[in-house]
């Protein structure tokens, strides 16, 4: 059961997360909940507090943001942190950053690892990093 040692991914279509989520759940000791439908991300949400959420894709992410809408809606799910990781050449951050999503990052970018620390500490505190400059200052040139 998912806990605030936890990290729900949720990957559809992948085999497994990227080497960037792998390295930082195991370096923050924490566990990671690979979650493959939408009904079960939402029912594990509704009954526990997983540190975050860290949604995935090697396709388009605009699968993402009706799902990230509706968590981001509902008054239980919208506390729980939203972090989306993209692939080179996704052009969806405005959609996604418009639908909820904490944080966006590209996961080929060396620095991310470090970010998704900072996050995740700026999660457990309760302070807000504004999404637009972490993707500001990581954009691929």
């Amino acid at each position: 059961m998912a806990s605030d040692k936890t990290v729900l991914y949720f990957g559809p279509g992948r085999t497994g997360p990227s080497p960037i989520v792998s390295r930082f759940v195991e370096e923050n000791g924490l566990e990671l909940d690979r979650v493959d439908q939408v009904a079960d991300l939402r029912a594990l949400l509704n009954r526990t507090m997983p540190a975050c959420v860290i949604m995935e894709s090697d396709s388009d992410s605009a699968e993402f943001v009706e799902i990230i809408r509706v968590l981001k809606q509902d008054s239980f799910t919208s506390i729980v942190p939203l972090m989306v990781l993209l692939k080179p050449g996704d052009d969806g951050v405005s959609d996604l950053l418009a639908a909820g999503a904490d944080d966006i990052l590209f996961a080929f970018i060396a620095e991310s690892f470090l970010l998704c620390m900072l996050l995740l500490d700026s999660y457990s505190l309760d302070v807000p990093i504004l999404s637009f400059h972490s993707y500001a200052i990581f954009q691929p040139l």
